[in-house]
């Protein structure tokens, strides 16, 4: 791993983001802080204006830009986990090129790490917002469908048992966590839920109760992208389904992963419930009992009434 003395690396990933960039990069050059920081970002073979605007940033902030230019594409899930191989800060605080970080977001997360030695990741809410009316759709973490059994200090297991609960624009971690090898990358679409699992096996979670960031949704973001693609959301369900077998390699027990994945069979069949993909949203329930059981009481009355998806919807599940 390579040796430094500086304290932060914000590793931004981009691809096709040239609307979005400046934003996310003018947002972290006017973060206020007592240490050294660098900002390291790495484009994946952008084919709009991207890399022009990156290029001029580069060009006027020499002292704390890095700029990676991939010479071919790497996809997504490869080019955040050679980023971070990249790094040479204590700590990496990623940013999504799309995303935009709020004052005082580098110095609470440090200060929180620097203070909690005993944990490896730290998490913080974020505003959720559209990016064409800038209207605030709600807090990530405090809507979170889990968020009451998740404890200000955490750990791998809740992770497991209760899924994803922070987004990687929210998140910041010990670059000495980073297994050997680096990270996981043999996944389809989602990169950070076996990454925040591998982090978090060489540590504790820690909640930052502030909101330090912005995530930005829009018409390619990810969030939309998969409320609009059926195979996509199931190739979700797949990747989390892999991370959760992952996850025993670390040391969670069995009996854990089973119920998280029974935790992850449920929330997929609920977002087709929402979606009114009646079918789909029982296939996947019924899978999801026959290979994993009940997650807890609310899993086992949707299955009841899983023929009755109408009534269910009314009923908010």
């Amino acid at each position: 791993m390579i040796a430094s003395s500086l304290k932060v690396s914000v590793a931004i990933s981009t691809y096709n983001l040239a609307s979005y960039i400046r934003e996310c990069i003018d947002s972290v050059l006017s973060q206020r802080v007592d240490f050294d920081y660098e900002i390291v970002i790495a484009d994946d073979c952008s084919v709009d204006e991207t890399v022009g605007v990156l290029e001029e940033y580069f060009d006027n902030n020499r002292d704390v830009i890095r700029l990676i230019q991939r010479p071919t594409n790497l996809g997504m899930i490869r080019n955040v986990a050679t980023l971070a191989l990249e790094c040479r800060g204590d700590y990496i605080i990623p940013l999504d090129g799309d995303d935009r970080m709020l004052p005082g977001r580098l110095q609470g997360l440090v200060d929180f790490l620097d203070t909690h030695v005993e944990c490896s990741i730290a998490f913080h809410e974020l505003r959720v917002f559209d990016s064409d009316t800038n209207e605030t759709l709600g807090c990530f973490h405090k809507n979170y469908y889990n968020r009451k059994y998740i404890p200000d200090i955490s750990t791998i297991e809740h992770l497991v048992l209760y899924g994803n609960y922070f987004l990687p624009s929210g998140v910041a971690y010990r670059r000495s966590a980073i297994p050997d090898g680096g990270f996981y990358t043999e996944l389809s679409l989602i990169e950070d839920y076996i990454r925040n699992i591998q982090v978090a096996s060489n540590g504790k979670i820690g909640r930052v109760d502030e909101v330090l960031g912005e995530y930005r949704i829009h018409s390619q973001s990810a969030t939309q992208l998969t409320r609009s693609n059926v195979l996509r959301r199931r190739k979700v369900l797949d990747d989390q389904l892999k991370t959760l077998d992952l996850s025993g390699q670390y040391g969670v027990p069995k009996r854990t992963i089973v119920k998280g994945k029974a935790n992850a069979y449920l929330a997929a069949a609920l977002f087709f419930l929402r979606e009114r993909q009646y079918l789909i949203f029982r296939e996947i329930l019924i899978d999801g009992v026959m290979m994993a059981g009940f997650f807890n009481l609310k899993h086992f009355l949707v299955f009841c009434f899983c023929f009755f998806p109408r009534l269910l919807r009314r009923w908010n599940f």
